[in-house]
């Protein structure tokens, strides 16, 4: 559970929501949480399952830029460390975590390896260079 309340915490969500977790119990969070929170509950249902291939559609489109700088910063340091909030000593032996993201939101260009644009009428490009205008 330690791990749990750190990756909420670190996605930025309120003490009471914290404390809804660490109490688990079965909530309609739909009713309880804004659609903020409930986008942030499902990234940090994701990092706490720690899958190898995460596949996130939009995950900044309801944040403001602060919280979308994090959640952003959060899925490279998800990549580069195999995981978040995961032990340390244990790095070695856990396999590698790719991201793939999708967003209609300018992003922080620096965050990721390999971009791929997609527009309709010049196809698919790979390229950081292709997205900065």
């Amino acid at each position: 559970m330690d791990r749990v309340l750190r990756i909420v915490r670190r996605l930025g969500m309120p003490k009471p929501i914290q404390d809804e977790v660490e109490s688990r119990k079965d909530h309609m969070w739909s009713v309880k949480v804004s659609q903020t929170q409930r986008q942030l509950l499902s990234l940090a249902r994701a990092f706490i399952g720690n899958p190898e291939f995460l596949c996130v559609h939009k995950p900044i489109q309801v944040l403001d830029d602060f919280t979308a700088s994090k959640v952003l910063e959060l899925l490279k340091e998800f990549v580069d460390n195999k995981g978040i909030e995961c032990d340390p000593a244990e790095f070695v032996a856990r396999r590698p975590r790719t991201c793939f993201v999708t967003s209609n939101r300018k992003l922080n260009l620096d965050l990721a390896d390999t971009i791929l644009y997609i527009r309709g009428s010049s196809g698919i490009q790979v390229s950081k260079e292709a997205v900065k205008d």
